[in-house]
């Protein structure tokens, strides 16, 4: 009887460990690749820590807070695409430690395939002009939407990671399928 509440548990607290370290590693993706922070970002740090009472807010602490406020974002994130992942390839792996690897590999791909993205995008001769644009549209402050242009590409690159493992099992469910017709039909 007790076996079963402490699987649960443990399962969840394992999923929450791996959404944990996940969206540490967006957050170190981002925050490798992205050149400094916004200042909407660190005005909003500012203005946090000024409505808590802080006196004297150093650049340390805006330094922390746009940390922290980013490693908060990856991490919901990474949440929400752990159980997107869960819940599309639950139906068709039934282990709990295959579902975990299979995440985990998507986030592996994605990582890679963002990094390759970005690289290419930025590389000298490469579309920068891209780049600028998406992380400045309206002329603004240089770079003022990088933070967010990493996390969005970062998610889509997911998303697509997500969408060619389930194309890949559509397509294996359907050779099968075929497969099986034609054993029958013999």
């Amino acid at each position: 009887m007790i076996s079963k509440p402490l699987s649960k548990f443990a399962h969840v607290a394992l999923w929450t460990v791996v959404s944990f370290v996940t969206g540490a590693a967006m957050t170190r993706f981002i925050n490798l690749r992205a050149e400094a922070i916004p200042d909407w970002l660190a005005d909003s740090v500012r203005s946090a820590l000024d409505a808590l009472g802080y006196q004297a807010v150093g650049v340390e602490s805006i330094i922390d807070g746009s940390l922290l406020a980013t490693f908060s974002a990856c991490w919901f994130f990474a949440a929400v695409m752990l159980c997107t992942s869960l819940l599309l390839t639950g139906q068709f792996l039934r282990r709990r430690l295959s579902l975990l690897a299979c995440a985990v590999a998507m986030f592996a791909a994605a990582y890679s395939v963002a990094y390759q993205l970005h690289e290419a995008v930025t590389a000298p001769g490469g579309p920068r002009w891209l780049h600028d644009r998406l992380t400045t549209p309206f002329g603004g402050e240089s770079n003022s939407l990088q933070t967010v242009y990493l996390l969005i590409l970062f998610i889509t690159c997911w998303l697509g990671v997500l969408l060619a493992v389930l194309a890949v099992r559509a397509a294996m469910c359907r050779y099968r399928a075929s497969s099986c017709r034609d054993v029958g039909h013999s």
